[in-house]
């Protein structure tokens, strides 16, 4: 017998690696199969994000990250119809893993720029002359999630309309506000609908 012959494998030995590539292929499935469930969950959290938004720039970004899950997804299909080639798919998967944790920093972003957005608004009227009826003045609250925005002031009198705008930090403004006003304001932060 030569001692550099490569020994034969006994047919439990076949039996063993076969089960063991089964175990390694039914892991990566299960991991692929959890990419697509967070990469599908992402993608309905940021659509949730763009409702209502007007930014350009934002959409524009959103939907190259979207085309980006799409080609994710697709790889991570064309991974689960390949499972023999196991350090392929090994690879592939940290590559979504990559793209999904930046995805995540991005969602961070938009929900920061979000919050600095208008949310909250509350449109006041009153009569706020007794001689003049018809409540045509007002009072519009604008907030974001910060309580900083605008109070927006319209006195109707006889002869016309005067228009006056404060600025809100914290729902205060460095000018003395009205009742209206501070009930707008009030109510706006509150979250109450605009009417």
């Amino acid at each position: 017998m030569n001692s550099t012959a490569i020994p034969e494998l006994v047919p439990q030995a076949y039996t063993v690696l076969s089960i063991a590539g089964v175990a390694l292929g039914g892991l990566a499935l299960v991991v692929a199969v959890a990419a697509v469930r967070r990469v599908r969950r992402l993608e309905a959290h940021y659509h949730a994000l763009m409702t209502g938004v007007d930014g350009a720039d934002v959409a524009a970004a959103l939907e190259a990250y979207v085309r980006r899950i799409e080609t994710a997804t697709q790889r991570v299909d064309r991974l689960e119809a390949h499972t023999a080639g196991l350090d392929d798919v090994a690879a592939r998967l940290a590559t979504a893993e990559g793209g999904l944790a930046r995805l995540d920093g991005r969602a961070s972003d938009i929900d920061a720029r979000l919050r600095r957005a208008v949310q909250r608004v509350r449109l006041l009227r009153y009569g706020a002359f007794a001689d003049v009826g018809g409540d045509q003045s007002f009072a519009l609250a604008m907030l974001d999630d910060h309580g900083d925005g605008v109070v927006l002031s319209g006195l109707h009198h006889r002869n016309g309309i005067r228009v006056y705008a404060k600025p809100l930090a914290g729902q205060r403004s460095p000018y003395a506000l009205t009742a209206e006003e501070a009930q707008a304001v009030a109510e706006a932060a509150a979250g109450a609908a605009g009417g």
